[in-house]
């Protein structure tokens, strides 16, 4: 049973539009905030009480398995060392694909006793397909193209961005809206489409996938 001061803990970290999942030592899920439920679709009740590898059952984009007994995250909060976050595929309720961003944290209770492992994850689904499908589209105009057809891109010259419209084309590149650009944002849908278009116009391109493109082969913004 969770101590007190950990049961605040967790509450207070949980106060957030974030998913966040606690397990103990032995890797069984002991706290879950509405954030994860509105992520994944599973209530408190679904999830308590279990593993948490085989309910999260987390790939990475290399498809390699991330979520396992004795992962090394359980193997960090032993040890004390930090664990980075990372890009994560699991499936939700419903049965569709989420890829969840997660960091971790550690709650120890007294005399160094590991109380809880904490993990905070948002759903980054949007940023990530989108990555994937610029990098689909990259691989398949290079296979089309032979050696003899292979050409240097143009160089365009083009009209410098505000700091505004950075903002603005670095969340399409992420896979953001027009309506969770506005929210992020916080301006009107009607501006976020205006600040859109004067991107495609001031890049010369015709539409929101090859703006993306285009700033991120020309390094406009950084693509990681």
């Amino acid at each position: 049973m969770m101590a007190m001061e950990t049961v605040h803990i967790l509450e207070t970290i949980s106060n957030t539009a974030d998913g966040v999942f606690a397990v103990d030592e032995d890797q069984r899920i002991v706290h879950w905030n509405a954030g994860a439920e509105r992520i994944l679709g599973y209530s408190s009740q679904d999830i308590l009480g279990r593993f948490c590898y085989d309910v999260i059952n987390g790939v990475a984009q290399s498809f390699r398995q991330v979520c396992y007994l004795s992962c090394p995250v359980l193997d960090c909060a032993w040890t004390g060392y930090p664990t980075p976050g990372r890009e994560v595929k699991v499936i939700a309720k419903d049965g569709t694909g989420r890829w969840l961003s997660v960091v971790h944290t550690y709650i120890e209770g007294n005399h160094s006793h590991l109380e809880a492992i904490v993990h905070i994850f948002r759903d980054v689904t949007k940023g990530v397909e989108a990555k994937h499908a610029l990098e689909r589209i990259s691989r398949e105009v290079s296979a089309y193209a032979s050696p003899a057809t292979i050409v240097e891109p143009e160089v365009h010259h083009h009209e410098e961005l505000t700091v505004r419209e950075h903002q603005v084309v670095t969340m399409l590149a992420q896979g953001e809206g027009t309506s969770g650009i506005a929210k992020k944002l916080m301006i009107s849908n009607a501006t976020a489409r205006n600040h859109i278009q004067n991107i495609l116009v001031k890049l010369d391109v015709h539409t929101r996938l090859e703006a993306v493109a285009y700033v991120l082969r020309n390094r406009v913004i950084d693509g990681d």
